[in-house]
């Protein structure tokens, strides 16, 4: 096996919280676990406990979280800032119509628009850069239905806030990945506990339906699976 080979089929940051299932079980049910071997005993739990913190700080580094979270908020304020502007620019484009031959979605407003509201930062800069393109080559006609300077720069200064912020979520997205990648061992480790209690959760609870499940790692990822969902649908209906 190489030192940085995957064992694990869930998601880098599922296996955390998979693991803090398995720790409840074993808390729980210790009696039993000690009764079958003496491997279980007070230091496998503190050493488990152990594992599972040292992988979430590796998946979720709170610092990097931290600054993620805020260039996130601080790209969606940069693309919303350019609702208002881009609505204008769509009322000028009509108003010149006849003049320019172009409909606010051949300019490329609709599409920023769309793109803003999905939150689709490459998208929001390909059509920001045909917005400018477009602001560029019909000036001339536009200035005098309203398009002010002020405006033009609006949108020229949106590609540099906008992709400065996306290339700091790239490289922290990026960099965050090299780290677990590097630290493999880490994760690979607490795999392997949680491989060995779940498989001594089975041959102890052969016969009981729900603790089977709680010992059987797919169950465990669906249930994390189905609770990140859960959150998510909360979170969107903020």
């Amino acid at each position: 096996m190489e030192k940085n080979e995957r064992l694990y089929k869930c998601k880098n940051e599922e296996l955390p919280i998979i693991a803090a299932y398995v720790l409840y079980g074993i808390k729980r049910d210790l009696s039993d676990f000690q009764a079958y071997s003496p491997i279980f005993d007070d230091k496998y739990i503190v050493d488990f406990n152990r594992k599972i913190i040292a992988a979430n700080e590796l998946v979720n580094p709170r610092v990097e979280m931290e600054d993620s979270k805020a260039a996130t908020e601080r790209l969606h304020i940069g693309m919303d800032a350019l609702i208002v502007p881009a609505n204008r620019l769509a009322g000028y484009v009509e108003f010149a119509r006849k003049e320019i031959q172009i409909t606010p979605t051949g300019f490329g407003i609709t599409a920023l628009k769309k793109r803003i509201k999905a939150r689709d930062a490459e998208g929001v800069l390909q059509n920001l850069r045909l917005v400018n393109a477009n602001i560029q080559k019909y000036k001339t006609q536009l200035e005098p239905y309203g398009l002010t300077q002020e405006m033009i720069g609006l949108f020229t200064k949106g590609i540099s806030i906008i992709s400065a912020e996306n290339q700091l979520q790239y490289e922290t997205t990026e960099n965050r990945r090299a780290t677990v990648q590097a630290n493999m061992n880490i994760l690979n480790d607490l795999y392997l506990q949680i491989t060995v209690i779940c498989k001594t959760g089975k041959i102890l609870y052969p016969n009981n339906v729900v603790k089977l499940s709680e010992y059987t790692f797919i169950k465990l990822m669906q249930k994390v699976r189905s609770a990140s969902k859960e959150a998510k649908k909360k979170n969107d209906a903020k």
